[in-house]
């Protein structure tokens, strides 16, 4: 979503597990997850987490994981 939303791509949810088929997934994200994983529906659960996580402290959490590395 953050490739798409920054404009590297500008492919529909749907279209997703398309963009990952030549992607080495179990690098990226990690063993056995298969491009078919990531849809549109996947893709709403995430957002979905995000919102009832709340996106300032998910930023809290990243700025000071990264701060200490």
């Amino acid at each position: 979503m953050m490739i798409n939303g920054l404009g590297f791509t500008g492919l529909t949810l749907h279209m997703y597990s398309q963009y990952f088929e030549d992607k080495p997934l179990d690098r990226l994200i990690g063993p056995g997850i298969l491009p078919e994983y990531i849809n549109d529906d996947a893709l709403g659960r995430c957002l979905d987490a995000l919102y009832e996580e709340g996106v300032s402290s998910l930023y809290q959490k990243i700025g000071e994981a990264l701060y200490i590395i």
